[in-house]
Protein backbone atom coordinates (compact mmCIF):
# COMPACT_ATOMS: atom_id res chain seq x y z
CA UNK A 1 0.00 0.00 0.00
CA UNK A 2 1.69 3.17 -1.14
CA UNK A 3 2.48 6.02 1.85
CA UNK A 4 0.65 9.48 0.90
CA UNK A 5 1.47 12.12 2.87
CA UNK A 6 -0.66 15.76 2.94
CA UNK A 7 1.36 19.07 3.18
CA UNK A 8 -0.63 22.18 3.71
CA UNK A 9 -0.09 25.89 4.22
CA UNK A 10 -0.33 29.51 2.77
CA UNK A 11 2.78 29.52 1.52
CA UNK A 12 2.83 33.25 2.08
CA UNK A 13 5.62 33.41 0.14
CA UNK A 14 7.12 29.79 -0.53
CA UNK A 15 10.85 29.40 0.88
CA UNK A 16 13.62 27.53 1.43
CA UNK A 17 12.00 26.67 5.38
CA UNK A 18 9.23 24.87 3.31
CA UNK A 19 11.32 23.18 1.33
CA UNK A 20 13.45 21.46 4.10
CA UNK A 21 10.38 20.77 5.87
CA UNK A 22 8.52 18.60 2.85
CA UNK A 23 12.00 16.79 1.98
CA UNK A 24 12.35 15.65 5.94
CA UNK A 25 8.65 15.29 5.79
CA UNK A 26 8.85 12.54 3.27
CA UNK A 27 12.52 10.94 4.29
CA UNK A 28 11.41 10.39 7.95
CA UNK A 29 7.80 9.16 6.80
CA UNK A 30 8.74 6.88 3.90
CA UNK A 31 6.22 8.82 1.89
CA UNK A 32 5.64 7.16 -1.35
CA UNK A 33 3.56 10.33 -2.44
CA UNK A 34 3.32 14.05 -0.80
CA UNK A 35 0.37 15.97 -1.83
CA UNK A 36 1.76 19.85 -1.06
CA UNK A 37 -1.77 21.92 -1.04
CA UNK A 38 -1.32 26.18 -0.71
CA UNK A 39 -4.38 27.37 0.99
CA UNK A 40 -7.05 29.29 -0.93
CA UNK A 41 -8.00 31.19 1.66
CA UNK A 42 -6.34 30.58 4.74
CA UNK A 43 -8.32 30.37 7.83
CA UNK A 44 -5.59 31.19 10.51
CA UNK A 45 -4.26 34.13 9.35
CA UNK A 46 -5.01 37.04 6.81
CA UNK A 47 -3.34 37.67 4.42
CA UNK A 48 -2.15 41.58 3.36
CA UNK A 49 -3.67 43.42 0.74
CA UNK A 50 -0.27 43.19 -1.33
CA UNK A 51 0.32 39.22 -0.50
CA UNK A 52 0.21 37.22 -3.68
CA UNK A 53 -2.94 36.15 -4.78
CA UNK A 54 -3.88 31.80 -4.63
CA UNK A 55 -3.35 31.47 -7.92
CA UNK A 56 0.18 33.22 -7.91
CA UNK A 57 1.17 30.99 -4.58
CA UNK A 58 0.48 28.18 -5.94
CA UNK A 59 2.49 28.76 -9.00
CA UNK A 60 5.30 29.98 -6.97
CA UNK A 61 4.78 26.45 -4.31
CA UNK A 62 5.37 24.25 -7.49
CA UNK A 63 8.69 26.40 -8.49
CA UNK A 64 9.98 26.24 -4.92
CA UNK A 65 9.38 22.59 -4.18
CA UNK A 66 10.57 21.31 -7.76
CA UNK A 67 13.43 20.13 -6.37
CA UNK A 68 12.09 18.44 -3.26
CA UNK A 69 11.35 15.39 -6.13
CA UNK A 70 14.93 16.03 -8.58
CA UNK A 71 16.32 12.94 -6.93
CA UNK A 72 13.35 11.39 -7.69
CA UNK A 73 11.83 11.46 -11.23
CA UNK A 74 9.35 8.80 -10.85
CA UNK A 75 8.02 10.66 -8.36
CA UNK A 76 5.95 13.67 -9.32
CA UNK A 77 5.03 16.47 -6.69
CA UNK A 78 0.89 16.46 -6.58
CA UNK A 79 -0.66 19.92 -6.15
CA UNK A 80 -4.18 20.89 -6.63
CA UNK A 81 -4.87 24.27 -8.38
CA UNK A 82 -6.79 26.50 -6.39
CA UNK A 83 -10.66 27.44 -7.46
Amino acid sequence: MARIGIFGGSFNPPHRGHVLALQEFKEKLGLDELFVIPANDPPHKTLSANSPDALQRFVLTELATEECWNDAPQQKQQSHHPD
